[in-house]
């Protein structure tokens, strides 16, 4: 049995955990909910020797403990796997796996065992990744489940798993929770936190809630509604917008025949002022290569694309971001964010250029007044503007995100996964805030795994499958089950 008993850290005069208590019994899975902020990630980071709390303890089969380094966190058979992937790129998934112990022969790294251990780790996720492939050349998914291999190869006792599918589709997903019953039941204990409390309740047998550091509910799964959780974790209602049909007729965005090789083929579609266009689909569908290749990201093969008239043969950043379009990418932490650099600097990336004079001077007063407004209008909670990106939530680094590309007064936004691992709250705030943008003209494409999200959002919604669009639906008229047997066709 895991106890922690009145943990709480301070960073810098602010409190973020406060008497905190949790209990984790053998062979179970316990969820760990809150919106973000709410201090799951550093009483997580306390469980595994990241950082030290001020007071309080941890138990372990009633024996106090003491974490100084991960290395006591591993020794005593706890192992995380954070939302943000932390794999070497260059590398293959075997060689991430069993990083810092390959097994060795005659001095020199046994390649063959290596690969034969990680085939074996990899099958217990159920994964058909190769031990050879190299991990940047994988998907997010994939990449998450080399880090999920990972911390199992690892044998521990308590696995801790924050927000584990928010890069999965729903076959992955549900793989990876029939995995999660397995560990259990093979005596394994979970820490399972997570904003999709469907799963929670499908794979979790007891929940801790979290709000401003402080528990503020422990309870079995099923003797509290949803909304009773989603209403401890955010202590008031919380209710998503539903769409206004703003969109209006003039095309702002105009696709034909958009092919890339292998990944793309055909795309045809138009999106109109003040409409939120949501693209549905499985991982590996090509949504996201759908927005890369929009943005010059990816080059494209074939195809024209229009904004307001302006074809554009072969797209670039440079280009398409000077015609009005901007782009949240799936993965904030690598492609979106310059994560030691400051919130200030990492909210006026994109507009630079907008900031200096004619005479050569930096107008440090439009800068204040950019980064305020963001701030402001995303709620963004930070002590100031000058710590560090990296030191914020999760759901805090996307407002940043979604903050820096609103500075350059875009036309077009395409959102790539915008809500993964935000809580039902910051979710509610963002999604407001993308009907007023709407409401207003911009152009949007949002893209999101949970199919129901794009449902709710959007005013039509595009299918993929296998790199085609394969439907095209009014939101109005829109069935979840015909926009699942598209994604699936």
């Amino acid at each position: 049995m895991f106890h922690m008993r009145g943990i709480t850290k301070h960073y810098s005069g602010v409190v973020a955990l406060n008497g905190v208590n949790m209990d984790l019994a053998p062979g179970t899975v316990h969820a760990l909910v809150g919106k973000n902020g709410a201090g799951k990630s550093t009483l997580m980071k306390v469980l595994s020797g990241v950082t030290q709390p001020d007071s309080g303890e941890i138990l372990i089969d009633d024996k106090p403990v003491v974490f100084r380094a991960p290395a006591d966190a591993h020794a005593a058979g706890i192992a995380i796997v954070h939302q943000e992937l932390s794999l070497v790129p260059s590398m293959s998934a075997a060689e991430n796996i069993f990083l810092g112990s390959w097994p060795r022969k005659r001095g020199l790294v046994d390649w063959q065992r290596l690969s034969s251990q990680a085939s074996e780790v990899l099958a217990r996720l159920k994964s058909k990744i190769a031990p050879s492939s190299i991990v940047s050349e994988l998907s997010i998914a994939d990449q998450q489940m080399v880090e999920i291999a990972k911390a199992l190869a690892k044998a521990p006792r308590v696995l801790v798993l924050d927000e584990p599918t928010s890069a999965l589709g729903d076959a992955d997903s549900a793989r990876l929770l029939q995995v999660i019953r397995d560990l259990a039941e093979a005596g394994v204990s979970v820490v399972y936190i997570s904003h999709r409390l469907a799963e929670v309740e499908a794979v979790c047998s007891h929940v801790t809630v979290l709000r401003n550091g402080e528990t503020v509910g422990k309870t079995a799964i099923g003797h509290h509604k949803r909304s009773d959780i989603v209403n401890m974790m955010v202590g008031q209602t919380v209710t998503v917008p539903q769409p206004g049909r703003t969109a209006r007729p003039e095309v702002v965005l105009s696709v034909r025949g958009l092919t890339r090789r292998g990944v793309l083929t055909d795309i045809d579609f138009d999106l109109h002022a003040g409409e939120v266009l949501g693209i549905a689909g499985l991982v590996g569908a090509g949504r996201t290569e759908l927005v890369r290749a929009l943005f010059g990201v990816d080059r494209i093969d074939s195809g024209t694309i229009d904004i307001d008239g302006t074809r554009v043969l072969h797209p670039t950043i440079a280009t398409m971001k000077r015609l009005g379009m901007a782009f949240l990418p799936e993965d904030r932490k690598h492609q979106a964010l310059v994560l030691d650099l400051t919130v200030r600097e990492n909210t006026t990336l994109a507009v630079l250029a907008q900031l200096g004079s004619r005479f050569g001077l930096f107008r440090h007063a439009k800068e204040r007044a950019i980064v305020d407004d963001v701030v402001e209008r995303f709620q963004v909670a930070l002590a100031h503007a000058e710590v560090p990106v990296r030191a914020l939530s999760g759901g805090n680094q996307q407002k940043i995100v979604f903050g820096k590309w609103l500075a350059t007064a875009p036309k077009i936004l395409l959102l790539d996964e915008p809500t993964r691992g935000i809580d039902v709250q910051a979710k509610a705030q963002i999604v407001a805030i993308l009907q007023a943008l709407a409401a207003e003209g911009l152009a949007i494409i949002f893209i999101s795994s949970e199919i129901e999200e794009v449902l709710q959002v959007s005013d039509r919604i595009l299918t993929m499958a296998r790199g085609r669009i394969t439907s095209v639906h009014d939101a109005d008229t829109a069935d979840l089950n015909d926009v699942v047997l598209a994604a699936t066709s």
